[in-house]
């Protein structure tokens, strides 16, 4: 099962990683944008880390593990071969005319599968450098309001605390 938190710290981004400066710079435009509304700010930068969170689960646990799945399966042997098509009492086979392949080599087929692989991991790790930038952004100006608000952690504790004393009151 895919974890959030431990994808995140084996992550390593330098300081000086082009997708985290164009990052950064994105959360900067967006306080630009927003003016001095800290609070449509701080809204701006939840929506975009709920949605890389969920970005990063969906890829993380579903997407990713069922692409290395199918690249496994690719690359096993199989035990069933064509020796299973015989003649028979209901006529001969056609085993023994040539075959005729019109479709992508499988060489190139697992090619691409691997090459999908890796394009999703880099889809992960920018998902993850946006979600950290945004949620770092969040959480400052959840500090820098008077009275301070809750950091996206507690929001989404408060929230999950909430959905279960739900679940408890009415099942």
């Amino acid at each position: 099962m895919f974890n959030l938190n431990e994808f995140l710290k084996d992550l390593v981004v330098a300081q000086d990683d082009e997708e985290l400066i164009r990052a950064s710079d994105v959360v900067e435009a967006n306080l630009i944008i927003a003016g001095n509304d800290k609070y449509l700010a701080r809204q701006l930068f939840f929506g975009v880390s709920g949605a890389m969170e969920r970005q990063l689960e969906y890829v993380g646990g579903t997407l990713l593990p069922m692409q290395e799945n199918k690249l496994q399966r690719m690359n096993s042997q199989g035990v069933m071969g064509e020796s299973y098509v015989m003649d028979s009492w209901f006529g001969e086979s056609n085993n023994d005319d040539p075959h005729t392949n019109d479709e992508i080599p499988y060489d190139q087929v697992i090619d691409n599968q691997r090459t999908f692989i890796d394009e999703i991991k880099q889809r992960m790790r920018t998902a993850a450098i946006i979600f950290v930038t945004n949620v770092r952004a969040h959480d400052d100006l959840s500090k820098a309001i008077v009275p301070q608000q809750l950091s996206y952690g507690a929001i989404k504790a408060k929230a999950a605390s909430n959905r279960q004393a739900r679940q408890a009151s009415t099942g």
